[in-house]
């Protein structure tokens, strides 16, 4: 049942998935005692597409924009749940993702964070330190082809698990959106890696919420 207090659009696909209205194969938290626990503010479901093993959704309830969503209380709780799922079902590692505008290939207007199987390999050392806000570091990054890059952490978080996981996630998730709005608001994407245990990476490995942006980007895949 949808919560009293969910706002919906006409024609959102993503509300009409997240009011059950429309089918979908849900991933849903898992009690001790092996009942599903459904939760108030967020879905998550398998993507249709098919281009990675695992490739998921985890989307707000409510219909609000990503700029809505990477700013707004929901988020903490949104990585949290993405985290969990990640390392539930990626062992090899994965990446979670959002995208913003149609050069960053954002096709749905409702908002919406992509978990992906599989990661990279291990990112580059932070460039130089470009500002500093509150307790959020900014430093340049490098990513080939890319024509702005920028890594957001927050100040005594070791691995990308106490990043995502933290209560101040949205601190750092409020940052980017500034940055980004102001030096590439044409289009962009906020990523992160999360390498595989396997790997010799603990909690994923270094901390780091990375802003690709540009008139174009290459399709997150």
């Amino acid at each position: 049942m949808t919560p009293a207090n969910t706002s919906r659009q006409d024609g959102c696909v993503f509300c009409e998935i997240a009011a059950g209205n429309s089918p979908a194969r849900f991933e849903h938290r898992v009690s001790d005692d092996g009942k599903l626990l459904n939760h108030p503010d967020l879905v998550a479901f398998h993507n249709r597409l098919d281009w990675a093993r695992v490739m998921l959704l985890v989307v707000p309830r409510s219909h609000i924009t990503q700029g809505e969503f990477w700013t707004g209380d929901v988020l903490n709780e949104a990585a949290r749940l993405a985290v969990e799922l990640g390392e539930s079902l990626c062992p090899e590692g994965f990446r979670l993702i959002s995208n913003f505008g149609r050069p960053a290939h954002q096709s749905q207007e409702h908002a919406h964070l992509h978990l992906v199987s599989g990661a990279g390999p291990a990112s580059s050392p932070n460039g130089p330190l470009i500002t500093q806000n509150g307790a959020v570091a900014v430093h340049r990054a490098y990513a080939a082809g890319v024509p702005l890059a920028v890594r957001f952490s927050h100040r005594g978080d070791a691995t990308q698990k106490q990043l995502w996981t933290g209560d101040h996630f949205v601190q750092v998730g409020r940052s980017a959106i500034e940055y980004a709005s102001e030096h590439t608001p044409e289009g962009f994407r906020l990523l992160s890696e999360f390498h595989s245990p396997a790997a010799d990476f603990g909690g994923g490995g270094e901390p780091g919420l990375l802003l690709h942006g540009g008139g174009q980007l290459d399709l997150y895949m």
